[in-house]
């Protein structure tokens, strides 16, 4: 028995449609369900979700009802992603239960509307008077956001349909070739990186000319990464299953986008990002206790710590050159003469104590998360990560502690001295 106003509503207009087959377009069924999620009530989540994905699935009603839909339920994940996340599987189960034909949740149809986006949000870099760039990219956005959040919160279940059952045809005609997603996944950003040419960014570039792909590129990667984590052995394994490992879509994009996190000659805040982004994935797969020896040597053999490092080093020297010029243009010539000295590593000290946007700038971010790589891998009897760790002269406690007290007792002294000048009579 339906128990409130709401639910008599909503089952009225799925029975109206269901007889009278009559469109959807002059009804208030949509802004029922808008209502309702920004009310964030989900007692009756279920019932909303069922007609949600119906209409995605729809293509007569693309125009209309896809792009809310897909934000509707982006939103429910968002807020409640458990109860959701359980919600959307027992509609899964449901179908497989009662071997129906037209699924509730279609995740592949859901992976063929990212793909079709895709490909004109492509298309449309090219030449944006052709398509609508802001309704592609979208869409596009929104189901890679929706698949992120079914795997939020190591769901076990929802990683392995798109490590295993989800399955996506990339032979020509003549070929029957399928992956699954997270191939499909790496296949894509590594089409992305290229087409974006941030590997070859040079200082004080337009941010404008290369921003256009970074936020489908990040959120492809914020849904990888949450393939990975938490996720089971077998599927890990999955990633590199082939013989020759240099064949698989996982090896391949991790030497395209090396390019891109070694290149040091810019400035840019959309690189360092990218960057960032890059390493997070890849950390991921050290932080991740179910990932196989095997894949972590892919990892280091191509992403060595000493390359690493010296990334760090470059990285910092930049950062030291942006303090020390106040923001002034940096050149590559300036990083390369630049010596990386006790001075410098007593200046960063003395800058992490006394300047708190000090360590929330890119660059410190983009450092310390590389240098947690090299550390995880030396955590892993990485010989050329224990090189490094036991060649960094680590300040003790005691130490840095005294550094920090002597800025304070300078900062005070000069303080006192400007005190003693304003009332000093003879600068009256």
């Amino acid at each position: 028995m339906l128990k409130t106003q709401y639910e008599n509503k909503l089952w009225e207009f799925i029975l109206r449609y269901e007889n009278d087959k009559t469109n959807f377009i002059h009804s208030s069924l949509s802004k029922n369900l808008s209502e309702k999620n920004i009310l964030y009530e989900t007692t009756y989540r279920s019932i909303m979700l069922r007609p949600m994905f119906y209409l995605i699935n729809k293509e007569t009603l693309y125009l209309k009802y896809r792009r809310q839909n897909l934000w509707h339920i982006f939103r429910l994940l968002q807020y409640d992603t458990g109860g959701t996340q359980e919600d959307i599987l027992a509609l899964i189960k449901s179908d497989i239960e009662n071997k129906v034909k037209l699924k509730t949740v279609n995740l592949l149809y859901l992976t063929n509307i990212f793909i079709q986006n895709l490909l004109s949000l492509i298309f449309s870099s090219c030449n944006p008077s052709v398509t609508s760039i802001n309704e592609d990219y979208t869409i596009a956005y929104m189901v890679i956001k929706i698949m992120k959040y079914m795997c939020e919160d190591h769901n076990i279940e929802f990683q392995t349909i798109f490590f295993k059952e989800i399955k996506i045809d990339v032979g020509g005609i003549n070929q029957n070739k399928q992956i699954n997603m997270f191939d499909f996944m790496m296949c894509t950003l590594s089409k992305i990186a290229i087409l974006a040419r941030w590997d070859d960014v040079k200082f004080n570039e337009d941010e404008n000319s290369i921003s256009y792909f970074y936020e489908i590129f990040f959120v492809m990667i914020e849904f990888s990464i949450e393939m990975i984590q938490g996720t089971s052995r077998a599927n890990l394994n999955r990633i590199i299953k082939s013989k020759e490992i240099e064949k698989t879509y996982f090896y391949k994009f991790l030497c395209i986008v090396k390019a891109i996190v070694t290149n040091n000659n810019n400035n840019s805040e959309i690189v360092y990002n990218v960057r960032l982004d890059i390493i997070n994935f890849i950390v991921a797969f050290l932080e991740e206790k179910n990932s196989p020896q095997k894949l972590i040597n892919v990892i280091s053999n191509l992403y060595n710590p000493l390359t690493i490092f010296d990334s760090i080093v470059n990285t910092l020297k930049k950062l030291y050159l942006k303090y020390a010029n106040n923001n002034t243009k940096i050149s590559s010539a300036d990083i390369e003469n630049e010596e990386f000295d006790n001075k410098k590593c007593k200046f960063f000290i003395e800058k992490y104590f006394s300047d708190t946007e000090f360590s929330e700038s890119q660059e410190f971010i983009f450092v310390n998360r590389m240098y947690n790589y090299v550390k995880l891998l030396s955590s892993m009897n990485n010989k050329d990560a224990l090189l490094i760790i036991d060649s960094i002269k680590l300040y003790t406690e005691d130490e840095l502690m005294d550094i920090c007290n002597q800025k304070k007792k300078k900062k005070n002294n000069d303080s006192d001295k400007k005190e003693n000048i304003m009332i000093d009579p003879k600068y009256c």
